[in-house]
């Protein structure tokens, strides 16, 4: 998660790394499971993109990371 947050935007691009950031990482049912916080209004938008920001993230590990991202609305950001 350290490598993650450190290289936010590095692997996402200011596009998302100005609206979102990564908050934790989940272990369930054997997969890891990225939250990613952010404004509720950008979440919808960032939900039909989650699958591309997987792909980046993974890439940049040269392996599977993450194998699903959650989103998590933020009152705060």
């Amino acid at each position: 998660l350290l490598e993650i947050k450190l290289n936010w935007k590095k692997i996402t691009g200011s596009k998302f790394s100005s609206v979102c950031f990564a908050s934790s990482i989940k272990k369930i049912n054997n997969k890891n499971i990225l939250i990613i916080v952010s404004e509720k209004r950008n979440i919808l938008e960032l939900s039909y993109s989650s699958d591309q920001i997987r792909e980046k993230i993974n890439s940049f590990f040269n392996g599977t990371i993450i194998d699903e991202i959650k989103f998590k609305k933020s009152l705060q950001f």
